[in-house]
């Protein structure tokens, strides 16, 4: 089961669809509540200016609960699902074995 902190084994191509795609206010308090790199993979995969953006809302944003960066994580992980069963991205699950 993909869960957000798995952004990461996505391409910085594929990541930066999913920001474009994603409500920004969701894709902020997403990055709260997630460890160094994966904010970083984020950071690096998005746009300039949505970077920018980001940074800027996270710091206005102050201290949030943790169940609404939960919620605004599985929103996101939604997001990915729905990208990738339209062939937008391509997901691979690290758990799956391969034969």
């Amino acid at each position: 089961m993909f869960v957000f902190e798995d952004i990461v084994l996505l391409d910085k191509k594929a990541v930066g669809l999913v920001c474009e795609a994603a409500d920004e206010l969701d894709l902020a308090m997403s990055i709260k509540g997630v460890e160094k790199p994966v904010r970083e993979h984020i950071f690096t995969s998005a746009t300039p200016a949505l970077f920018e953006r980001l940074k800027n809302t996270i710091e206005d944003m102050g201290p949030v609960r943790l169940s609404e960066v939960e919620r605004a994580q599985q929103r996101i992980v939604k997001r990915i699902r729905s990208m990738e069963e339209r062939g937008e991205i391509q997901v691979i699950n690290p758990r799956e074995s391969v034969v």
